[in-house]
């Protein structure tokens, strides 16, 4: 759910005031037999702790960071990575602004790609309890029963990534992590990359899911929902505390509470997984690799779950004959 974050720009309604995020961590709302139980299955999960990595294989040195793509005051650039970002001969992000620029602009000029004015609608292929859940949020947001019914099932599902209050974070002037890490780069004079080639192939993603894989996506979203922020909360601290995939796998645990149904849940998390992560690291590891031939100092800024796994980027350096070892960043 850390990439659908690309379009929160939409969402920014400059009539909300700025509040900070308020709300529970989700993972401590787990029983503690439920957290050891998850953090004894992420044992097993190549590279699950830390923010942040470096791998080096010969003369090249990869510096990866793990981002969150949210507003909250409480994400910052440490010390010791904007010290790496002063150094590098080059920044690699998921997308450089003007990638960013072209996928907005793509959306706005083409609304068939975001809405669906002929097909029967939302209403008519979300249970009733989704639909309510979906309607009550977008309205607080401004938006119409008319148009939400017309949105495409993975629009919709960008819609909720961001809490209102981190939204009015950003209508407030406040800047995602990886623009932090983009401004540090240029006022250094580093160059800034994109490891996605261009908006038509960001789009896919998204809109080039088939329909069924977008209703489950949206159906996962709406699964683990809240009005209030804690979904920020929970992704702030985890990613603080150095294990996000622990806060991701509380979010599945809260998701298989509120709907009942763990095989569903299995199989929506698994495939938005499959899709927004797995399939894109593999697409930038063949840049990634020609970069690393080519430029001796790389830092790479990518969200926190593209880390770690067996389809992670460090574990597929790993396999590449870099050796891997996790930053203890100074507090």
């Amino acid at each position: 759910m850390l990439i659908i974050a690309l379009v929160a720009a939409l969402l920014a309604f400059p009539s909300l005031a700025y509040a900070a995020c308020e709300g529970q961590d989700w993972r401590a709302q787990l029983t503690p037999e439920a957290m050891q139980e998850i953090r004894d299955r992420l044992a097993q999960v190549p590279f699950h702790r830390g923010i942040a990595f470096e791998a080096v294989r010969g003369e090249s040195r990869l510096t990866l960071f793990g981002t969150v793509r949210v507003y909250d005051p409480g994400v910052h650039v440490p010390d010791d990575i904007a010290a790496r970002i002063r150094s590098a001969d080059l920044v690699l992000l998921e997308a450089t602004p003007e990638v960013m620029t072209a996928f907005r602009q793509a959306l706005a000029e083409d609304y068939s790609l975001s809405f669906d004015v002929d097909g029967p609608g939302l209403r008519s292929r979300l249970a009733p309890r989704e639909w309510a859940i979906l309607l009550r949020a977008l309205l607080v947001r401004g938006i119409e029963t008319e148009v939400v019914e017309r949105m495409r099932p993975w629009f919709a599902a960008a819609m909720l990534e961001h809490a209102p209050c981190d939204v009015a974070a950003s209508a407030g002037g406040g800047k995602i992590l990886d623009d932090r890490v983009e401004a540090l780069a240029r006022e250094a004079g580093a160059a800034v990359g994109g490891l996605d080639e261009d908006a038509g192939r960001l789009l896919s993603y998204f809109s080039g899911l088939p329909e069924g894989e977008q209703l489950d996506l949206l159906r996962l979203t709406l699964a683990s929902h809240t009005s209030d922020g804690s979904q920020i909360v929970t992704l702030v601290r985890s990613w603080q505390d150095g294990e996000v995939a622990v806060g991701w796998e509380a979010a599945r645990a809260r998701a298989v509470a509120l709907t009942g149904d763990g095989a569903a849940v299995k199989e929506w998390f698994d495939r938005l997984h499959q899709v927004l992560v797995v399939a894109r690291n593999r697409e930038w590891m063949r840049r990634l690799l020609e970069w690393s031939e080519a430029v001796p100092h790389i830092v790479v800024a990518v969200g926190a779950m593209h880390l770690p796994g067996e389809d992670g980027l460090l574990r597929l350096l790993e396999r590449r004959s870099f050796a891997i070892r996790r930053l203890i960043l100074a507090p």
